[in-house]
């Protein structure tokens, strides 16, 4: 049997014995996942936003963020996709998803710290851990 089961403590829920594998819980796990053409989710390359401090990625649809102004259109990306950032060892650290896109920038949606189409230029730009971001394009399901 799959799944949580929760405690109550007071008004709090905790919840423990998860029975799950680490891609579910490991965002580095995630992105090896969903990025891996052979589970059927994502189409094509990978899309790398790299900054200064990190680099480009052979077999990656590289973009420097700053050429993100230039213009998104040749990079296949639409909400929904699925954002990793990453550290500057190349691992992610961070899972978001697309919530917008247009001719000119791409925008993210994440709960960490709560965000809705926060720039993911911005995100890059204001330095801290995260170093780029690899963005895993997610087969359409027709509606499904």
């Amino acid at each position: 049997m799959g799944g949580w089961s929760e405690t109550g403590k007071g008004d709090a829920k905790y919840f423990k014995e998860w029975d799950t594998t680490t891609t579910w819980i490991r965002v580095s796990d995630q992105y090896e996942y969903f990025s891996d053409l052979s589970n059927g989710y994502a189409v094509g390359e990978v899309v790398n936003v790299y900054t200064n401090s990190s680099q480009k990625n052979a077999g990656m649809k590289n973009v420097a963020v700053n050429d993100l102004s230039k213009g998104t259109e040749g990079l296949g990306v639409q909400p929904g996709d699925l954002v990793f950032f990453y550290n500057d060892e190349g691992k992610a650290h961070h899972a978001a998803v697309v919530s917008g896109v247009t001719d000119d920038k791409i925008n993210y949606a994440a709960n960490t710290t709560r965000r809705f189409d926060q720039s993911l230029k911005a995100a890059l730009d204001a330095g801290g851990e995260s170093k780029g971001a690899y963005i895993v394009r997610l087969k359409s399901r027709g509606g499904v």
